[in-house]
Formats: C-alpha cells, structure tokens, sequence
C-alpha cells in the first residue's frame, strides 16, 4: 500500500520526530496522521514566526512555499504548494502487511 508516512524510514529527521513522539506518548508509535499534523504544526509555526499573526499574510507566506521561497522539509518529505495549493510532487512511500504489522519494502 502507498502512504505518506512510515515510521521505519530512514533519516535523521524521522529519528528526531520518533524519538520525541516516543517520549511525548510512551509506548506508542507515529503513524502517517501523527507525522502529517507534525509537519504541518512545525509549517506553521514557521510561517507565523516570519509573518505574524495577520491572516493574509500567513495565506500568502504559505502559498508561496515551494514556489518563490523554499519547500519545506518535513518527516512525510518535501511540501511544495503550487499555485492551485495543491502540493503534487508530495512523496509517497510503499510498504507491505505481513502477520499484521505494516513495513517499509526494502530500497526506499
């Protein structure tokens, strides 16, 4: 199946965001929705940190991400508005289930 987001993945990025989800939720592990609503938090705080709070202004800083101003890197990969603020090239990882548990297929 395709997703977002695996826990497995690699990368010093995914070992930060696992390492504090671990410790902010003991026992458990992230999963696609925990590392999307991640990378959106963090888009955010970013964008309220250079823009202020004015609501236009977070519009049109957020639009312009992945156009004129860089992409932001997040654990799900690269965020990347376009200018219907769809985000297409957004990365998708495949991973198999077996004995119910879902994994990273190797290579990726």
């Amino acid at each position: 199946m395709s997703v977002a987001y695996l826990v497995d993945q690699t990368g010093e990025r995914n070992a930060q965001f696992v390492g504090a989800y671990a410790r902010a939720y003991a026992g458990e592990r992230p999963d696609h929705r925990g590392a999307s609503t991640y990378d959106i938090i963090h888009l955010l705080a970013s964008v309220l940190t250079e823009s202020g709070a004015d609501r236009r202004a977070i519009r049109d800083r957020l639009a312009r991400t992945g156009g004129d101003l860089p992409a932001f890197e997040g654990v799900t990969g690269r965020i990347a508005f376009d200018t219907h603020g769809d985000v297409p090239a957004k990365s998708v990882v495949i991973g198999t289930v077996r004995d119910g548990q879902l994994t990273l297929e190797p290579g990726q």
